[in-house]
């Protein structure tokens, strides 16, 4: 990724993803770039980012991604995904009261996902 010409063009309001690191995992978030400071960072929520570089000022493990660029958007639809997985599993423990019909609609959306 040719990060200079990208980086050099944001301006506040702009939106970017942000790359952070977890614990096995990456997480990936859509935000706005608040303001580009008088050295020339890129201010997005309290993060500053060189905008030569696109290197994270300070003791982060986070990465300031191009919202336009393929492979970010692949990786982004890749991580809502992986979200909306998270969230229907956690809900599958709560289905109690759903009746026999919504069951069997529930049955052949999974049966399709394979």
């Amino acid at each position: 990724m040719e990060y200079e010409g990208w980086l050099k063009s944001l301006k506040a309001g702009d939106t970017v993803v942000l790359e952070k690191f977890g614990w096995g995992y990456d997480i990936l978030e859509e935000r706005t770039v608040s303001k580009i400071t008088q050295k020339g960072f890129i201010k997005v929520d309290t993060f500053l980012f060189d905008s030569k570089t696109g290197a994270c000022r300070g003791p982060h493990d986070v990465n300031i991604l191009d919202p336009k660029d393929e492979d970010t958007i692949n990786r982004l639809r890749e991580w809502e995904k992986e979200k909306y997985i998270m969230t229907i599993m956690g809900k599958m423990r709560d289905i109690v009261d759903i009746t026999y019909e919504q069951a069997v609609e529930i049955n052949k959306i999974l049966e399709n996902s394979k």
